[in-house]
């Protein structure tokens, strides 16, 4: 009582898992559960799902009770294969729903990689998030898969018309790490970054 959703959910993640979360967004789906009593009362139960990321620099989970130590990363295509709780499937199709919906709407997501020899390549994903608030976050994943690692990163209520040029300042500085552009689908952000870059192909 008296707590936020947003609260109770860091709070209780953090107690069981030992990890920070930030919280990406709420998903549009809301689980509704009611139980039959033994003594014949009823108990009604909503079940919310938000999509959060570790926040950044923070290490795997570390499980305190024996109940979560069997914790692990699952992909969302494997989650059917798995014993669920009423309703989990239906969040993660909803997740899939929101994520369409973003890509559509927004239309930007830019994609980079770096190919060092010898080795795995390594790449990253820049794309918008919208939330149910209305504000525009600039979700950025990076992933290796020399180590089989991934790490995110979420910068929150971007200003709509600032959005464009910190995705391009983003860009631009990983392109200076090696990295080459390789997919964009927003047509406004290939012909600003190939002025910037000096190049035909965004490397």
């Amino acid at each position: 009582m008296g707590e936020s959703p947003h609260t109770a959910l860091v709070r209780e993640i953090h107690e069981e898992l030992g990890v920070a979360v930030e919280i990406v967004r709420l998903l549009p789906h809301l689980q509704s559960n009611i139980y039959y009593l033994p003594d014949g009362g009823i108990a009604h139960s909503v079940v919310l799902a938000f999509e959060c990321v570790l926040a950044r620099g923070e290490p795997r989970p570390r499980p305190a009770e024996s109940a979560v130590r069997q914790v692990k990363w699952i992909a969302r295509h494997d989650v059917s294969d798995l014993p669920l709780l009423p309703g989990t499937q239906q969040f993660v199709d909803c997740l899939d729903k929101v994520d369409r919906a973003s890509f559509e709407a927004a239309t930007l997501y830019v994609r980079l990689e770096k190919h060092p020899p010898g080795k795995s390549p390594s790449y990253y994903e820049l794309y918008c998030v919208s939330d149910l608030w209305g504000g525009i976050n600039l979700f950025e994943r990076r992933v290796n898969l020399q180590t089989r690692s991934s790490s995110s990163k979420l910068t929150r209520d971007i200003p709509e018309e600032g959005l464009l040029k910190r995705m391009i300042q983003r860009v631009r500085a990983l392109v200076r790490y090696g990295y080459v552009l390789t997919v964009t689908s927003d047509p406004r952000i290939a012909p600003g970054l190939r002025l910037s870059l000096g190049g035909s192909n965004g490397n």
